[in-house]
């Protein structure tokens, strides 16, 4: 009689299939469910049709809606919350806000993960207005905002430049009996070092500290960078050290922000010294994690000598970069060229011109 795969077995398939990214291949195997020894459910419709969203295949995860309703199988509220999901991923808020009415019509009720979904998919279009309505509206149905939803919510503040408002947001979380976790601390320092209130984000790092939240890159980053851009880099290389100290290694987009400060501040001899410094600390440890000194890296390097007039080593740092697999773009080429040309450089100046012309890059 052969061997028959039943309802768990193919929802396991389906399920991990679904994981490892193979949705199209989840598809088929639903396919292969004949519908009579084993019936197709609403969990192996969901499991896929949220794996299509993520990979924004979501006219296609519709089709698949359609099927199963079609199929007599009710879709329920993690269907609609995939589907509201993927049709904010793809920038179709009308049809993701149409989609949610239709649940409300259907009388399934919304859950906190459904109107996260709406809130955040609002806030990170800057419509402020329509993600307040939504907190509004799950707080009058009497489901409470957890640490996701007031993240969005001062998200999206900080993206439209109102911090004071994502502030106030922030001291209401704990009122609402919600306390603020790592993620909610970057999000304020972020947003305060982004309109250069690096103080204001200092004393919330010192409440981190405080209340034992621990601060990752991403804090650590965002302050050093902001530290950087308002000119207090000494600060900054503290902060450094600090994470080192911590446990947590700084990654490029760190040491690019303290790169640039340095050269901007015509401090490219420290900027060279934390160069070689990262080659012999942690540079090792960059590449064995995937991480390379970027084309923005390099390029800041590059105008820091050219501010100096130190041409030789810019040419030689242009030329370090492409040895790393770093192609130079546009901008790098521009930095030097007209650096060239300010100091009467005019044959060098030329040579590199036309070899930005022969790379498409003119």
């Amino acid at each position: 009689m052969g061997f028959h795969l039943d309802q768990v077995s193919y929802g396991t398939l389906i399920n991990g299939l679904c994981k490892v990214g193979q949705a199209r291949a989840a598809l088929q195997l639903l396919r292969r469910v004949d519908g009579k020894l084993v019936q197709p459910n609403v969990v192996m419709y969901n499991t896929i049709i949220d794996s299509m969203c993520k990979v924004k295949l979501v006219n296609e995860a519709f089709d698949l809606y359609s099927e199963m309703v079609s199929e007599g199988i009710s879709p329920d509220v993690v269907t609609y919350s995939a589907l509201i999901s993927g049709f904010f991923i793809v920038g179709k808020l009308k049809d993701a806000i149409d989609l949610f009415n239709k649940m409300i019509l259907e009388n399934i009720k919304p859950d906190v993960y459904t109107f996260n979904i709406l809130v955040d998919g609002f806030c990170k279009d800057g419509k402020m207005k329509e993600g307040k309505t939504v907190f509004a509206m799950m707080m009058k149905q009497g489901i409470k905002p957890n640490v996701v939803t007031y993240c969005s919510l001062m998200d999206g503040y900080c993206l439209v430049k109102q911090v004071n408002k994502a502030n106030s947001i922030f001291n209401t979380m704990a009122q609402g009996g919600v306390n603020p976790d790592t993620q909610s601390y970057n999000i304020m320092i972020n947003g305060f070092c982004k309109i250069k209130k690096v103080d204001e984000a200092m004393n919330l790092f010192k409440k981190m500290h405080c209340k034992n939240i621990i601060p990752n890159v991403v804090t650590y980053t965002s302050l050093i960078d902001g530290l950087c851009k308002s000119g207090k880099i000494s600060y900054a290389l503290k902060l450094v050290d600090e994470m080192h100290d911590r446990g947590v290694p700084p990654d490029i987009i760190t040491y690019s922000s303290i790169l640039d400060a340095l050269c901007k501040n015509h401090q490219v001899d420290k900027a060279i010294a934390l160069l070689t410094k990262l080659k012999d600390q942690v540079f090792e440890d960059l590449f064995v994690k995937g991480y390379n000194l970027d084309v923005y890296a390099y390029t800041v390097m590059i105008q820091g000598f050219c501010v100096k007039g130190l041409f030789n080593e810019a040419l030689a740092l242009l030329s370090k970069m492409e040895d790393n697999g770093r192609i130079p773009d546009a901008k790098t080429y521009e930095i030097i060229i007209l650096s060239l040309f300010k100091k009467d450089e005019n044959d060098m100046a030329e040579k590199l011109l036309r070899e930005m012309i022969a790379r498409g890059l003119l």
